[in-house]
């Protein structure tokens, strides 16, 4: 219906590709992840993006929800208004914000370890 490129139709069904962006035809694919910290165990899923010049497509497993976004909030009408290229901004800069309290999480198992470290030191 779409008219995508069998090589992006493979890479989505496919689901293990690393992030990257590729253009091809008329159409640009994005492969994000989702990152969460469950447990002490890096949890991610891969997530899809193809914007078209008159859609945005996404194919992502049910753990990441794209109206959780911020942009969204509002509703779709004044993102969808300014094209899907908006809306793809709004949910990829959303998920990008959402990486940074897991990297505060490793930030701080960092400085824990450099002081476990440096309090056992001796000559």
């Amino acid at each position: 219906m779409l008219h995508l490129h069998h090589l992006i139709v493979e890479d989505i069904l496919e689901r293990n590709e690393r992030a990257k962006i590729e253009v091809s035809d008329e159409d640009v694919h994005l492969v994000m992840f989702s990152l969460a910290l469950t447990d002490r165990h890096l949890q991610e899923s891969e997530i899809d993006f193809v914007l078209g010049r008159r859609f945005l497509l996404s194919s992502h497993l049910g753990d990441w929800d794209p109206q959780r976004s911020h942009e969204l909030r509002g509703g779709l009408g004044p993102i969808l208004a300014k094209g899907p290229d908006y809306v793809l901004w709004a949910i990829v800069d959303d998920l990008v914000d959402s990486y940074f309290p897991l990297f505060d999480k490793v930030d701080e198992e960092i400085d824990a370890l450099e002081d476990l470290i440096l309090g056992r030191t001796d000559r």
